[in-house]
Parts: C-alpha cells; structure tokens; sequence
C-alpha cells in the first residue's frame, strides 16, 4: 500500500481520468496529469469484470506496486498518475512487467 501522503483522493482520480493524459502498455494503462502537491501521488484500478475474483485482484495491485517500487517510479516521477491494470498483469512474467514499466520512463 503507498503511504498515505502518495495517496490520490477519489475525486482526484475522477478528474485525471477525464483531464489527463494516457500512456498504455499491454499489462496496464497509465492516465497522468502535473502534480498537484509537492509529493506525486498514485492510486491502481481494476475493474472487477476483468478480474472477478478478488484474491486475483489483490494479486494484481500487488505486483503493480511493487513494480513501482523496485523501479522507485514514486519518487522519481513529476506527475500523479491513475494505473488501469489489465486482467493479463495476472499471469505476467516478472522481467515483462518490469520491462513494460520501465518503458513508462
């Protein structure tokens, strides 16, 4: 789980998906916008028709944060960012997932 102060609010979230900008990856989407605070903040999304049952879920937020923190994209990145997590992140191999977020840089 990101600290709290890494934390997007709902209504932040509502609003870098309609006004942000996208960048997507066969394992998840990314909707961005200029940070707001000093501190980037991040939230993940899964929609539970892709997954629909919630250990998988988990799994997937898991895995997506940790992705995030081995490649320490919440201290380097300048923006706040929403992850649509694709159904596929599920059954990912490790370096893919590694590759695809690295690609974010």
């Amino acid at each position: 789980m990101f600290a709290q102060t890494n934390r997007l609010k709902s209504r932040a979230v509502g609003y870098i998906l309609k006004k942000g900008s996208k960048l997507s990856t066969p394992f998840f989407s990314v909707c961005y916008l200029p940070k707001y605070n000093t501190l980037p903040c991040f939230t993940i999304v899964i929609g539970n028709k892709k997954l629909p049952s919630s250990p998988k879920r988990a799994r997937v937020k898991r895995r997506l944060r940790a992705m995030m923190r081995v490649l320490d994209l919440i201290h380097l990145s300048p923006y706040d960012c929403v992850v649509l997590a694709q159904a596929n992140v599920y059954q990912a191999a490790w370096p893919d997932l590694l590759a695809q977020g690295k690609r974010l840089l």
